[in-house]
């Protein structure tokens, strides 16, 4: 089974990990000025959405049938009319 990605939740979780990160490094000390910091996790995050999404759109799922076999054989076809354009049509 191939489950699909949602580049959104991807990208948010990602910049979440990194704010996350960014804030652990300030809480121990190990940068003192972090606002060089910030913008790291974004760019990251907006990095990781750009790959996932030339990664999905380079190797696209097959296309599916488009034969509705839904109904079974059969199955008479019925051609559905409009009445305002086959009023127009008799004028």
């Amino acid at each position: 089974m191939k489950r699909s990605i949602n580049i959104g939740h991807l990208v948010m979780g990602v910049a979440f990990l990194g704010l996350v990160a960014v804030w652990l490094l300030l809480e121990t000390g190990v940068v003192d000025d972090f606002r060089w910091l910030l913008p790291l996790p974004w760019l990251a995050a907006g990095v990781v959405g750009l790959l996932v999404h030339f990664w999905t759109h380079r190797h696209p799922e097959p296309s599916p049938s488009y034969v509705d076999t839904s109904y079974g054989p059969g199955f008479p076809d019925v051609t559905l009319k409009d009445p305002i354009f086959d009023n127009q049509e008799e004028k």
